[in-house]
């Protein structure tokens, strides 16, 4: 056991300077091919289409090193970190507990008098890579502290402590993210509880993917929150009359006491929810 414990460590280990260097080449890459200044660029004002390129090479930068590590140096299928099969159903669950999230959580704070809103100029395009450009996050984070960290977790520990360091993980690796404070970290520990839940039963990719795409885009795109402190286009205009911690400030809804709330409703939910029906029935085989 503990030559196991040694090797699945090990693994964690290894990737972590090869992932941010990896990343780091690939987003300077597309930083070039933008014409972006590589030395500043991280903190200037991006359009839709510089975003989504950005994400993008992240994405690809992660895809490329993940599965460079399990196919070649450890002679596994990367299939077996989270695509084993397609599951239509994880898919529409984690859409929809997103989408609830964050209309429930922007009703409630309209309600309590804390935002007010105006209509956005409508852009088909800015919208499409807005959508686009959360797909990528949401296929690189999940990857890398899902399907790789949590999936080497839970074979060297307690499930719960796994869960829970993954979490810890996914919280510092927005640490550089803007205006990140103590209630941040609360919110991003929690919310890599809640993606990481139904995991612990299904050693399934598709239910984070799709919560945590759609948990950014609706709190982004539509309903005009900052997204972990980056600011970006949004059919909604937003406007705080004070920057609290009921509507999250500057960081956005992750920042807020209310998203602490409606993640600690919703975590036993989808950890006992998982945990009936740990074998979906809409199976269809997943070829990656």
């Amino acid at each position: 056991m503990s030559i196991i414990r040694s090797k699945q460590w090990t693994r964690i280990l290894f990737i972590i300077i090869p992932y941010f260097l990896t990343i780091g080449i690939f987003q300077l890459i597309a930083a070039t091919i933008l014409n972006l200044d590589y030395r500043t660029y991280e903190n200037e004002f991006h359009t839709s289409t510089q975003i989504c390129v950005l994400n993008f090479a992240a994405c690809l930068g992660t895809f490329f090193i993940v599965y460079i590590l399990i196919k070649f140096r450890y002679k596994e299928n990367f299939k077996e970190i989270g695509f084993q099969y397609f599951s239509l159903k994880d898919i529409f669950l984690g859409l929809i507990l997103g989408f609830i999230i964050m209309l429930f959580g922007f009703l409630i704070l309209i309600f309590l008098n804390q935002i007010k809103i105006s209509p956005n100029i409508f852009k088909t395009s800015d919208l499409l890579l807005s959508f686009f450009s959360f797909v990528f996050v949401a296929f690189s984070e999940e990857i890398f502290i899902r399907g790789y960290i949590l999936g080497n977790l839970l074979k060297c520990m307690n499930k719960y402590t796994a869960l829970g360091i993954s979490a810890v993980i996914f919280a510092l690796m927005h640490a550089a993210n803007p205006d990140m404070d103590l209630m941040s970290y609360i919110n991003l520990f929690l919310a890599g509880l809640l993606l990481g839940a139904a995991y612990l039963h299904t050693k399934n990719l598709w239910f984070p993917i799709a919560l945590h795409f759609s948990w950014n885009f609706f709190q982004g795109t539509i309903f005009g929150f900052n997204v972990s402190g980056n600011n970006g286009y949004s059919l909604i205009h937003q406007e705080r009359f004070a920057n609290n911690i009921i509507n999250g400030g500057l960081f956005g809804f992750e920042g807020s006491i209310i998203a602490i709330i409606f993640q600690i409703i919703s975590i036993p939910m989808i950890y006992y929810y998982y945990k009936k029906n740990n074998a979906p029935k809409d199976l269809i085989p997943q070829t990656l």
